[in-house]
C-alpha cells in the first residue's frame, strides 16, 4: 500500500491502467487524425441518410397518387 501521495498517486494510475487494458472490454485508441477521418465519415453517411429519407419522403405522396391514376 502507498503511504505517500506520489505512491497513491501511482498506484491509482496502474489500477487504472489495469482496468483499461484488462478489465473486459478492450479500448482503442486511434491517433487524432484518425479520428478526425472516421468523423468526417460518419458524418457524411449521416447526411446521406438523412438526404435520402427526405427524398423518399417528398417524392411518396406523388408516386403512389400516379400508381392510383395509373
Amino acid at each position: 500500500m502507498g503511504t505517500t501521495e506520489d505512491e497513491i498517486s501511482q498506484l491509482v494510475n496502474e489500477g487504472k491502467n489495469w482496468i483499461a487494458h484488462y478489465g473486459g472490454q478492450q479500448t482503442i485508441s486511434f491517433p487524432d487524425d484518425e479520428c478526425e477521418k472516421l468523423r468526417r465519415e460518419e458524418n457524411s453517411m449521416t447526411e446521406y441518410i438523412v438526404s435520402n429519407i427526405i427524398s423518399t419522403s417528398l417524392n411518396s405522396p406523388q408516386r403512389i397518387i400516379n400508381k392510383v391514376y395509373d
